[in-house]
């Protein structure tokens, strides 16, 4: 999943498309296990399609993690943005700093496996946020 808010993505997006400065909250150096949605509903088929018994608890990610500011970097090249600046906010009261799924359960039981990759998803991502917001 976006472990970074869904809102947050689209501003990134909207500020990109607008030729706008997005904000990072934070340094950028924070981390997230950005996953895209076409695997989260992957699992979950795999979840409601399984015979597997008892309660259990999967993550569900890439299993790769990405900074903030890398992230930015890669939407910023991907919207060919160059000129385009982040702006550091303060830390979010609670955030995490590093976040990263653990796949080994949710592979062992369900052969759960990621189809997209950061670069990937990004593309479809950017792609949908481009045609809804312009």
């Amino acid at each position: 999943m976006w472990i970074f808010k869904l809102e947050d993505l689209s501003l990134w997006c909207k500020s990109f498309i607008e030729d706008q400065n997005p904000f990072i909250n934070g340094d950028g150096e924070t981390s997230r296990d950005f996953t895209y949605v076409e695997d989260i509903v992957d699992a979950n088929i795999l979840v409601a399609n399984s015979n597997i018994k008892g309660s259990h608890v999967f993550n569900v990610g890439s299993g790769e993690n990405i900074t903030l500011n890398n992230l930015f970097d890669l939407m910023r090249n991907k919207f060919n943005k160059l000129e385009v600046e982040p702006i550091y906010k303060d830390f979010r009261p609670g955030d995490i700093r590093h976040s990263l799924s653990n796949l080994t359960k949710i592979k062992k039981y369900l052969g759960y496996q990621v189809n997209h990759d950061i670069h990937d998803g990004l593309d479809k991502t950017i792609e949908w946020y481009k045609k809804k917001l312009k």
